[in-house]
């Protein structure tokens, strides 16, 4: 009986350093407490390293570096993400909408193309193709343009 009580001790005390607040996980959880991460930290490690290596997570960092305006390193996690998920209508559209960010228009309208051909009716790729279009002929009269600062005039 001894032994056993020596386990449970055992148990109880690896169990409070586990949840870093004194708290077994039962107490946690009924005052609403962060589950995954404090309660259970082997499961959520587990979770995290799974989820790095999926689809969400690569077009969910895309995501997130898109926002923040650090172009090239979202279209390497939405590349990451088409190798695993060719059809992702997402992970093409928001590439493309990178590629337009770094002036890479004719990129971004493959990626466009792309996503019509997985899906016709994507009214979202139609509008950037046609703004990507656009930027696109703008910068190509710009180079074809002479400006008139270059031109002499004689009286």
């Amino acid at each position: 009986a001894s032994i056993k009580n020596k386990q449970t001790k055992e148990r109880k005390k690896e169990g409070r350093k586990r949840n870093m607040v004194g708290e077994g996980p039962n107490e946690l959880i009924k005052r609403g407490g962060p589950r995954m991460v404090v309660a259970f930290p082997r499961i959520s490690s587990f979770f995290l390293i799974f989820l790095m290596e999926t689809f969400v997570s690569y077009s969910l960092l895309g995501d997130i570096l898109l926002i923040d305006r650090q172009y090239d390193k979202a279209i390497l996690y939405y590349n990451k993400a088409i190798q695993l998920n060719s059809q992702s209508l997402k992970a093409h559209l928001h590439k493309g909408v990178a590629y337009d960010e770094l002036k890479k228009h004719e990129e971004a309208i493959e990626c466009y193309n792309k996503v019509i051909e997985i899906d016709p009716t994507e009214s979202a790729a139609y509008y950037n193709k046609r703004l990507a279009l656009a930027d696109l002929q703008k910068m190509e009269n710009k180079e074809t343009t002479t400006p008139l600062s270059v031109f002499t005039f004689s009286p």
